[in-house]
């Protein structure tokens, strides 16, 4: 009964977080990426990330929320970060994954992200605000998956 209630909560809690794309109002695509790209270079370039990550060159290994195809422009300092299939990722080559990346698109003033780090098996979830045209992060949790 407990895990019902909890999926429900977690359901509304995404329900009301995503509300704009459950009901199919359309939004505009280059903003949506525009934010999204502005949102993950300021984690990149964050303290909460290098606690998680500590090489500048970032390597993001391709999942559903993040493609090789992607014309996000990421960078760690000066290093454009990479992104690379399973197949391409070497034995213990250090990168991380998009687990999550919830907005609403027609509203992006508050953002929630996770990031993994798949061969150290840390998790950083992270609470983004835009407060004065500028992101910055509101809350963090590092877990050890």
């Amino acid at each position: 009964m407990r895990i019902i209630s909890l999926l429900s909560v977690i359901f509304l809690f995404c329900f009301s977080v995503c509300g704009q794309t459950f009901n199919g109002k359309p939004y505009d695509l280059k903003k949506y990426n525009f934010e999204k790209e502005n949102v993950l270079n300021v984690i990149l370039n964050s303290p909460q990330f290098d606690s998680i990550y500590h090489s500048e060159n970032v390597i993001f290994v391709e999942t559903e929320l993040l493609s090789k195809d992607t014309t996000l422009k990421l960078k760690r300092g000066n290093c454009k970060a990479k992104i690379k299939s399973k197949k391409e990722l070497k034995a213990n080559e250090e990168n991380v994954g998009l687990g999550d990346f919830t907005c609403d698109p027609n509203n992006m003033i508050r953002v929630r992200v996770q990031i993994e780090n798949t061969l150290k098996h840390l998790l950083l979830n992270l609470g983004m605000e835009k407060v004065n045209g500028k992101w910055t992060i509101a809350n963090h949790v590092i877990m050890e998956n």
